[in-house]
């Protein structure tokens, strides 16, 4: 296994996804709301203040929903406008709740009637998302730009990911960092996040991981849950510093205590491989199962990964499969799918299908998963499972060589060449030349 960058630097869709909607929600009680909504609300009070704040501790750094969701549904039911907000966010996120984003919706609708500043924010998101609506760009920026002109944190932030991904208005990385930059003027952490983003992938700016890094550590120091992560993948790999894996370490602990997944998931890698601490499955196991319970893509193929090779735990194919599936069922993870495509393959823990494993496998394939791509390759070269293929194979091995440099698929290419006329190697080779990823 291997880490993985944060998950909003894997596709520049899921950056912009995860970058606005995760924090905007975690204001406190003390912050300024115009004067209408001061004194139509009872957010100022002592005790509603405390109760917020003890609601706030509980959501996000003891993630203790149900505490959360008792404490701001009553306060919303008294009319606090800032509780309706918060309260909306836990529907909409479906955090110790069944996730409804109508009944956010409502919440949020309250909140703004009331002037609280960030309700029209979540509201774009829904639009934005088509959450429980009727997905409206145009929505989203009317409602996102009410947010700005209201001075929420997050809606410069939000104005910005509209233009960095051309939803609703035209593709304008210009226009996006300077949103951005409006963003982090107001010290949004995410702001400051998706700045570091842009240098670390060339999105839009000349890449610049030293810039990276900077605006990452902003990030870092107001609190965001993300950068942490990007912080120590950087370290781990040595992008734009020397490697250093007790810099990474560290990052990854701050990731996990700020709930990351990704950040979870990457240090729960270090101890399932002993990179820069003692091998320790049992940890990871811990640390993979955190990461899933915060929504993490990939900790289920770990999870299955350690039943199936029974580290750290007996050899349990039931469990194995339950984990990939999950993994699938949660988003397609192409890892788990040719992970579950070896099983059907070599009928483990179910009946051996080899249709079933060429489909899995090819699913992943066409994602990118070089793993499943060389899999898919020999299914397709001995003609097991499928007809044989002898361009298809060709074509997935020289994928496979091309990104990973590796031997076995070399040789593999070697075999077919042999095999194969000369106008076939050119065919599979035009076909590998002009591939991409699905």
């Amino acid at each position: 296994m291997k880490s993985i960058r944060v998950s909003i630097i894997a596709t520049v869709a899921t950056v912009m996804a995860l970058g606005t909607t995760g924090c905007a929600a975690q204001k406190s009680t003390t912050a300024t709301q115009n004067d209408s909504a001061a004194s139509s609300s009872s957010v100022q009070s002592k005790d509603v203040s405390a109760q917020y704040d003890k609601g706030f501790i509980a959501f996000y750094h003891e993630r203790d929903y149900a505490t959360a969701l008792r404490i701001f549904s009553d306060l919303a039911h008294k009319g606090d406008a800032a509780s309706q907000t918060f309260l909306g966010y836990i529907y909409a996120e479906g955090r110790g709740v069944e996730k409804d984003p109508t009944k956010a919706m409502e919440w949020y609708l309250k909140a703004d009637g009331q002037g609280d500043y960030e309700a029209p924010t979540f509201i774009g998101h829904l639009y934005k998302d088509g959450a429980g609506v009727d997905r409206d760009y145009a929505a989203a920026m009317k409602w996102y730009r009410k947010g700005d002109d209201l001075g929420d944190d997050g809606a410069p932030t939000a104005i910005g990911d509209l233009y960095a991904l051309g939803d609703g208005v035209a593709q304008d990385c210009g226009e996006a960092m300077k949103w951005y930059r409006k963003g982090a003027a107001r010290e949004d952490d995410y702001a400051l996040y998706n700045i570091a983003w842009l240098y670390d992938s060339g999105y839009g700016v000349e890449r610049d991981f030293g810039e990276a890094m900077k605006w990452y550590k902003l990030s870092s120091d107001l609190g965001n849950p993300n950068a942490p992560t990007a912080i120590g993948y950087m370290y781990e790999v040595g992008d734009g510093v020397e490697k250093d894996v007790s810099e990474a370490l560290k990052w990854y602990k701050i990731a996990v205590e700020r709930g990351d997944d990704q950040g979870t998931y990457n240090l729960g890698n270090f101890y399932a491989d002993g990179i820069g601490v003692k091998q320790d499955y049992a940890e990871a196991m811990r640390l993979f199962r955190l990461a899933d319970q915060n929504g993490s893509t990939d900790a289920p193929t770990a999870i299955g990964w350690l039943y199936a090779g029974g580290y750290g735990v007996s050899t349990d194919y039931a469990e194995a499969l339950k984990w990939y599936r999950k993994a699938i069922d949660r988003s397609q993870e192409p890892q788990a799918q040719n992970n579950l495509g070896l099983m059907y393959e070599d009928g483990q823990g179910v009946t051996r299908d080899l249709s079933e494993a060429k489909r899995l496998y090819e699913t992943a394939a066409k994602q990118g998963n070089t793993d499943a791509q060389y899999n898919l390759g020999r299914l397709l070269k001995d003609g097991r499972g499928t007809t044989q293929d002898l361009v298809e194979a060709y074509k997935w091995f020289a994928l496979v060589e091309k990104q990973t440099n590796s031997q076995k698929a070399r040789e593999k290419l070697d075999v077919l060449a042999a095999l194969m006329s000369s106008a076939e190697i050119a065919e599979a080779k035009r076909l590998a030349e002009n591939w991409q990823a699905e």
